[in-house]
Formats: C-alpha cells, sequence, structure tokens
C-alpha cells in the first residue's frame, strides 16, 4: 500500500499500457505512411505520482500511502538495494530506476504518432492499472 515517490516537487509521467505499444507498432508496420519515421508512443495524459498511487489504490482495491521521498534520499536507497540485492531481483530498485523517477518529467510528444497514423491509445493510467491488476488477479499474482 506504500508508493514511494521522489521529493516533493510535483513530478510528471507519461504512462503507456503494453496493449496500447504493441496495437500501435502493428498500426505502423501496417502503414506505409510509417516508412522511415519515428514514433513516441505513450498516452497524452501527463500524470502526478499522487495520481498514480490512486490508481493503483483504485485498481487493487487498496488504500494507499504516497510516500514523498527526497530524491537523494532515494538514490542513496536504491544504491544499497542494488549492492545488497547483487541484482538478484527483476524489478527492485536500482541507482537507474531511482535516476529516473527523481526526473522533473518522463514525458514525450505523441501527436506525430495519433496525427500521422491516427494511432490512439486505449488505455488510459486508471485503464492500464485496472486492466493490469485484474491479469495479476487472473495469474494469482494478487
Amino acid at each position: 500500500g506504500v508508493i514511494v515517490a521522489p521529493g516533493w516537487r510535483k513530478r510528471l509521467v507519461q504512462l503507456v499500457h503494453a496493449r496500447d505499444v504493441a496495437g500501435a507498432l502493428v498500426q505502423a508496420a501496417e502503414s506505409t505512411a510509417a516508412l522511415g519515421r519515428t514514433y513516441f508512443v505513450g498516452h497524452p495524459e501527463l500524470v502526478s505520482w499522487k495520481q498514480v498511487a490512486s490508481a493503483i489504490g483504485q485498481a487493487v482495491g487498496r488504500r494507499t500511502l504516497l510516500l514523498r521521498v527526497p530524491s537523494p534520499l532515494l538514490r542513496g536507497a536504491a544504491a544499497v538495494a542494488e549492492i545488497a540485492g547483487s541484482g538478484s531481483r527483476q524489478g527492485q530498485l536500482d541507482r537507474r530506476r531511482a535516476r529516473d523517477m527523481s526526473e522533473k518529467a518522463w514525458t514525450c510528444r505523441v501527436d506525430r504518432i495519433m496525427d500521422e497514423l491516427l494511432w490512439t491509445p486505449e488505455y488510459d493510467c486508471a485503464a492500464g492499472f485496472r486492466v493490469t491488476a485484474e491479469w495479476y488477479r487472473e495469474e494469482g499474482w494478487l
């Protein structure tokens, strides 16, 4: 129920569900307009860590607590976790993830793929976490 977020300033992230990525790849592969072009894929919605925590909580049916940790402390904890875990667990907090989380924003321009290929993502933040949580339940992970 605890979601760790870097720092006290509002930081924005731009999420994309794996199904939307797959759909964008298929659409680009099938379009001659995509030949030689580069596209960023993401949902146009920019969300804060607070919104991410809320969406996760709603998806799993639990209250969440957003724990804001100063970025230097987060990076230090990540270094300790990386050394202690010796990279043995996938998904653990490491220095790269901590550095990425500490950035002011993780966003990109998705207007090109939406305009040129008429691609539209199906899953916003809340829907993406909801279908992901459903899949986790079906697999017995939740």
